[in-house]
C-alpha cells in the first residue's frame, strides 16, 4: 500500500489527482466547474490542481464563447498518453486496496464514500 501515498510513477502528480484527469478525459470541453462538481472538491481546491495538470501539459484551459468566466477542459494528446500509460498503475492501487480490505469491506467502502460525496455535494 506504500504506493498509494506516493506519487504516480515517473511524474510529480499524487494518485488523488488522477480522478481529475480521468473524469477530463471522459467529459472533453466540460467547464471546471463541472469538473470539481464531478470529483466532489470545491471549485477553489480544483484550480491548484488543474495548473499542475496544464504545467506537464497534459490539459488545456480554453474560455468558454458564451460565458467569458468559464473555462473549457480538454486533455491535450500528452494527457492521453498519460492518462493511458497511468491507468495500470492506478488499477494495480485499487486492487491492492480490494486485497487489503477484502472485497465485502471494500465495496462497503466505495458505497461509504459515494454517500459521502452526495452528502457533501448537496
Amino acid at each position: 500500500m506504500e504506493n498509494a501515498r506516493k506519487n504516480l510513477t515517473g511524474t510529480d502528480m499524487p494518485l488523488g489527482h488522477f480522478p481529475v484527469l480521468a473524469i477530463i478525459r471522459l467529459n472533453p470541453e466540460a467547464t471546471q466547474s463541472a469538473i470539481a462538481k464531478a470529483v466532489g472538491l470545491q471549485r477553489s481546491s480544483l484550480v491548484p490542481i488543474l495548473k499542475k495538470l496544464e504545467q506537464n501539459g497534459w490539459i488545456k484551459r480554453t474560455g468558454d464563447m458564451e460565458d467569458r468566466r468559464a473555462n473549457r477542459l480538454t486533455l491535450t494528446p500528452e494527457g492521453e498518453r498519460a492518462c493511458e500509460s497511468l491507468m495500470p498503475e492506478v488499477d494495480n492501487v485499487e486492487a491492492m486496496t480490494r486485497a487489503k480490505l477484502g472485497n465485502r469491506k471494500y465495496e462497503r467502502l466505495v458505497e461509504l464514500l459515494r454517500d459521502l460525496h452526495q452528502l457533501l455535494g448537496e
